[in-house]
């Protein structure tokens, strides 16, 4: 860790981050502090089952799956791969893995029938990636896909590294916080997937600092989600919550896929403080919540964490009025800036106050990458989501091209130091030096700052140049998703060697006219856009590839239509 990391390290805790329970330096010294803390955790299908289990026999149980996991001759520092779902002999082995001293990395799920086909390979890939010889596979995934089995020189069921009957017989845990505790893999929507290093201390200080930055600083905390363990938000969102004595109530994302109400009634039922997801689950969850029959009591949540993919006011707004009517109080919801080489969250907006937009001119933005304020009703006006101040430790610069500073309220790339910053990429140094660069990770990400608060515009690689303006894709996927009948997965991207936007939306019901919705897009654009699009297609549910935590692949999605592959219900031109 470098001098700079450390510093901000000091810095933040003299901020008065909430501490791990125990004061543990690393997950698995986090697991044997279970015993004497209030955490707990409950995990619940989309019917509400609930399956609990205490700290303590939390603590116990990733003891006795890391006696079985050394047992398979597991030893500190080996990189161990998991594919399964989120359930309790998954969380279990995790817990083992850490508790073995090993670097667990999660396998994120394949979501068609395609990427089923694919999957052995992608694994395969990934585990030479990281030069991991065990695999722990969730017992129904090895029952379905036996060739699984071929793909590690060790491989086990979740059933039975969690097997409740193992002697509680293992070395006790790792002390070295700067030990690499988990590797996350990027999710590819900018190049091929790469394997971010994150050390224990920063998992663990990245906890405290989330909580020391919000209104539960000086209690524990109910946080209610569903996210999967193989993206950051979930896991780094579920290791802080036990790691500060608090209550994680978990759901498989698929069950909230299946039925995104169930999110919201598992709040008001456990009384959740605090939740976080992607901007499109809070589109389905708004939807959700104007269709369910009897009202909710969402009163008990005190921050809706909103980030992983840029931020739609129009939806921000949509969840908080569908909210208002079940007690969701004007001020839960929190948008917030983040990346997984940066441990998770860089901003974080928890003020106890209405959460506010930053409005501007959408022309001064595309011609001049100047984010001037106009009135609401200003039909130039472009609203973005003001994503908080940077976390304790957490310094931001946005830059220009050449890497020079940049002012208030002009947008360049946004650039993040301190001491939740990755080390880098697994066994990837050229990649590593090209994002860490003088001790600033350069995130790719495009924003402008508002006294010390961020906001992000876009991604430097998907803004199209048209006509000398600055065109941004969620520009043209936010009013997409405006119009009825459109799914909140949409993709809007470029062809190589064309200056224009190419538009491609999902649309919810199968027997409806796709040629009508796909002129009702276009005409939307071109009544609020600068620039129309130049070609507008509707395809079915399911249709747009997508990352683990939720982002629209844009890129996959233009590989799709570039080779013919991509399943067309109805198309607009101009």
């Amino acid at each position: 860790m470098t001098e700079l990391q450390e510093r901000g390290h000091a810095a933040a805790h003299e901020r008065g981050h909430a501490t791990t329970v125990g004061g543990a330096l690393t997950v698995g010294q986090m697991l044997d502090a279970l015993a004497d803390s209030t955490a707990e955790l409950t995990l619940v299908d989309q019917a509400l089952t609930p399956q609990r289990i205490s700290g303590r026999a939390l603590g116990r149980a990733a003891r006795r799956a890391a006696a079985a996991l050394e047992h398979a001759g597991v030893r500190p520092g080996d990189r161990v791969f998991l594919v399964s779902s989120t359930s309790l002999d998954f969380l279990i082995s995790l817990f083992g893995v850490w508790r073995a001293g090993a670097v667990p990395v999660v396998m994120s799920l394949p979501r068609t029938v395609a990427g089923i086909a694919a999957f052995p390979a992608e694994i395969s890939a990934r585990m030479a990636t990281v030069e991991a010889r065990m695999l722990i596979v969730a017992d129904a995934f090895l029952d379905a896909a036996p060739q699984l089995g071929k793909l590690a020189d060790v491989v086990l069921r979740c059933g039975d590294v969690a097997d409740p009957t193992t002697p509680e017989t293992v070395r006790p845990p790792t002390s070295d916080p700067s030990g690499v505790a988990h590797l996350q893999f990027t999710s590819g929507t900018t190049g091929a997937a790469k394997a971010v290093m994150i050390t224990h201390g920063q998992l663990l200080r990245h906890a405290g600092a989330m909580w020391g930055a919000s209104r539960f600083s000086d209690r524990q905390v109910v946080f209610v989600g569903w996210l999967p363990w193989y993206h950051d938000m979930g896991l780094v969102a579920g290791i802080a919550t036990l790691s500060v004595g608090g209550h994680l109530v978990l759901m498989p994302p698929e069950d909230f896929l299946s039925r995104p109400a169930a999110w919201m009634e598992a709040i008001a039922q456990y009384r959740g403080q605090a939740t976080a997801a992607p901007n499109f689950a809070y589109a389905l969850a708004a939807q959700a919540l104007e269709d369910v029959p009897d009202p909710l009591d969402l009163s008990s949540l005190e921050l809706a964490g909103n980030g992983a993919e840029p931020i739609d006011g129009g939806v921000l707004q949509a969840f908080a009025q569908a909210g208002a009517r079940h007690g969701l109080r004007d001020t839960a919801l929190c948008p917030m800036y983040g990346l997984a080489e940066a441990t998770l969250a860089v901003t974080i907006d928890p003020s106890d106050r209405p959460h506010g937009f930053d409005v501007v001119s959408r022309a001064s933005l595309e011609l001049e990458g100047r984010a001037a304020p106009v009135e609401a009703d200003d039909p130039d006006a472009r609203v973005l989501a003001r994503c908080g101040r940077a976390l304790a430790g957490v310094e931001l610069v946005i830059r220009d091209p050449d890497g020079a500073p940049l002012p208030e309220r002009q947008v360049g790339e946004i650039t993040v130091t301190g001491p939740f910053v990755t080390p880098g990429f697994w066994g990837e140094p050229d990649a590593t030096r090209a994002m860490l660069r003088d001790g600033w990770l350069h995130t790719g990400d495009l924003g402008y700052m508002v006294g010390d608060e961020l906001v992000v515009c876009g991604r430097s690689k998907d803004m199209v140049i048209a006509a000398g303006r600055n065109l941004y894709p969620e520009d043209y996927e936010a009013v997409a998703r405006s119009v009825d009948g459109v799914r909140p997965v949409v993709a809007a991207f470029s062809l190589p060697g064309f200056e224009h936007m190419i538009v491609v939306a999902e649309r919810r019901a199968q027997d409806g006219d796709a040629a009508r919705l796909a002129t009702e897009v276009m005409r939307a654009i071109v009544d609020v856009l600068s620039h129309p699009a130049h070609r507008v297609i509707i395809v079915p549910k399911g249709t747009i590839p997508r990352t683990s935590s939720g982002k629209t692949q844009r890129g996959a999605t233009r590989d799709l239509l570039m080779d013919g592959e991509l399943a067309v219900d109805a198309e607009v031109g101009r």
